[in-house]
């Protein structure tokens, strides 16, 4: 009787909750601090 369905629903689940909490939070603050609109339009602004 092997398990293979509950080994896939948790890694599916993990990577879910993580990848849209951890992925989304962290690809936005990463994506803002590699490529900041704010400060490039700040930059634009007072040059």
């Amino acid at each position: 009787e092997a398990k293979p369905e509950p080994v896939a629903p948790p890694l599916d689940l993990s990577r879910l909750s993580l990848a849209p909490a951890g992925s989304d939070m962290g690809q936005a603050v990463q994506t803002v601090s590699k490529a900041p609109p704010d400060t490039s339009h700040l930059r634009v602004i007072p040059e």
